[in-house]
């Protein structure tokens, strides 16, 4: 008897969570919310810089949960306005259209990368310039050279944190960590200094 209460009470309460995640007032809602963020991304982007706007906006976990709404929004209006059916095949393409995207946008982004190749007229490059900044390092320990490639995010407007432990012949470490950050920085070879 208490089960069957407790039973009923997570039915009715998963009811009303799926009903308000699937009403048409949610789907307004988390598009108003979507145009709102994309627009505050762009006008980081044109204030600051690209970097600001992707680390505050468009690389943030919120901006991800934001899409995974939508898109259980999309699956849920096909089914609760009955889409599958002749008469509705428009709606449920339009619908199914949402989420496509959205899905594709999730395999760009988790299995993609961005970068820039230069290529010629009449010519032929084999040379991809990564979108993303790294900070390598290269070092000798006991006569092995190591390098590695951390990925990074440095912006003038957010605070520079970088911080990674590397482990060399095994008995010891180094530790290497941002303390500040020269914005726009050139490097310049100065004689007798």
């Amino acid at each position: 008897s208490l089960l069957k209460v407790i039973l009923r009470i997570l039915s009715n309460t998963m009811k009303g969570i799926l009903n308000f995640l699937f009403s048409s007032k949610t789907m307004v809602v988390l598009l108003v919310v979507l145009a709102v963020a994309m627009a505050a991304g762009t006008f980081l982007e044109d204030k600051y810089d690209t970097i600001t706007a992707r680390e505050l906006v468009y690389n943030s976990k919120w901006f991800e949960g934001l899409f995974v709404l939508l898109a259980l929004n999309f699956i849920g209006h096909i089914k609760s306005f009955n889409m599958l059916r002749k008469e509705r095949i428009g709606g449920l393409i339009f619908h199914l259209a949402f989420v496509i995207m959205i899905l594709g946008a999730g395999v760009t982004r988790y299995f993609g990368f961005e970068g820039n190749m230069h290529i010629r007229e009449n010519d032929s490059s084999n040379i991809l310039y990564s979108d993303e900044s790294y900070v390598r390092v290269a070092l000798m320990d006991a006569g092995k050279e190591l390098e590695k490639d951390f990925p990074v995010n440095f912006s003038p407007y957010l605070k520079p944190h970088f911080s990674q432990q590397l482990d060399l012949n095994g008995n010891n470490s180094l530790r290497l960590q941002t303390t500040q950050y020269i914005s726009n920085a050139e490097e310049k070879i100065q004689e007798n200094s």
